[in-house]
C-alpha cells in the first residue's frame, strides 16, 4: 500500500506531515532517521552575456549589424544537494511529537528500525514489549500524498518559468497570493474563468513549493485602487468616474 510514496523533499514532507521542515531537519541531524540526499539540477536565471562580433559577415549592412552590442541568452544550470525523506522516514515522523518524545533516543531508533523492516501492508510493528499500530498512520499519509500528486497534476511546471494552472496562463503563485490576501471568493470574482478547485490547488501548491524572490501582491489591481479610493488617498467628484491608469498603480503581475 505504501509503495506509492516516493522520496520527497523536506518542504513536501512539511506539507504531508504538517510539521515544520526545520524540525524534521533537526531530527535528521540527531540521527533519528537515515540521511537521504539527492542531487538536483535546476535551470538558473538566464543572464545576458556580451557576444563576440562575427568576422564572417560581409557588406555594409552586415558590418553595421555586427557593430551593435550582441547579446545571447545562456541557459545555465545550478546543481545542489537536497535532503529527502523516503516512506519509512515519513511514516516514522507521521506519529508526531507525542509518541516520539515519550520514547528515549534508543526507543525512537527501535521504532524507526521496526518501521523500516516492516512489510508492505503491516498493521503494527513491535517496539520492545509494545505493539505500535501503523495502519492508520499509513492510510493518512497515503491520502495526503495522493493530494500532493493530484495537486501537481493540475499544474503546468514549465522549465525555467513560473508554474501556471494547467490549461490557463495564470500564474499559480499570483493566484495563491491573491486568494490568501483578499480571499478565495474575491479571487474567483476577479478571475471568473477559474474554478474553486483551481484556486485551492494554487494555494496548496504555493504552500508546498514556496515562491522564491519577490512576493506577489495580495490584492488585485482594481481592488487595490478601490481600497485607495475608500481610504481617501484618491479623491473623486460625486457622479464622475475615476480615471486610473495602469501607470499609476503599476502591477507587473497583473494580466
Amino acid at each position: 500500500m505504501i509503495q506509492e510514496i516516493g522520496p520527497v523533499t523536506l518542504k513536501e514532507a512539511e506539507f504531508l506531515l504538517g510539521r515544520p521542515q526545520e524540525e524534521l531537519s533537526r531530527a535528521i541531524d540527531r540521527g533519528e532517521v537515515e540521511r537521504r540526499n539527492e542531487v538536483v539540477v535546476e535551470p538558473a536565471k538566464p543572464s545576458k552575456t556580451k557576444g563576440k562580433r562575427s568576422r564572417a559577415l560581409a557588406g555594409r549592412r552586415s558590418v553595421r549589424r555586427a557593430s551593435r552590442a550582441a547579446y545571447v541568452q545562456i541557459p545555465p544550470t545550478v546543481t545542489r544537494t537536497v535532503r529527502t525523506l523516503g516512506t519509512p522516514e515519513l511514516l516514522y515522523f507521521s506519529f508526531g511529537r507525542d509518541l516520539t518524545e515519550t520514547l528515549t533516543p534508543a526507543g525512537r531508533r527501535k521504532l524507526y528500525e521496526a518501521i523500516r523492516a516492516a512489510d508492505l501492508g503491516t498493521k503494527a510493528v513491535r517496539v520492545g514489549p509494545f505493539d505500535v499500530s501503523i495502519k492508520e498512520a499509513t492510510a493518512a499519509l497515503l491520502k495526503r500524498y495522493r493530494t500532493l500528486k493530484d495537486m501537481r497534476a493540475g499544474i503546468d511546471e514549465r522549465t525555467g518559468k513560473e508554474p501556471v494552472l494547467k490549461g490557463t496562463d495564470k500564474s499559480v503563485y499570483k493566484i495563491a497570493a491573491l486568494a490568501e490576501g483578499q480571499g478565495v471568493k474575491e479571487t474567483l470574482e476577479d478571475y471568473p474563468s477559474l474554478t474553486l478547485k483551481q484556486v485551492n490547488r494554487a494555494i496548496e501548491y504555493a504552500r508546498a513549493y514556496p515562491k522564491k524572490g519577490r512576493p506577489y501582491p495580495a490584492l488585485s489591481l482594481k481592488r487595490a485602487a478601490a481600497a485607495l479610493v475608500s481610504s481617501g488617498v484618491l479623491e473623486m467628484d460625486a457622479g464622475e468616474p475615476v480615471d486610473i491608469s495602469i501607470d499609476q498603480f503599476r502591477d507587473p503581475l497583473s494580466d
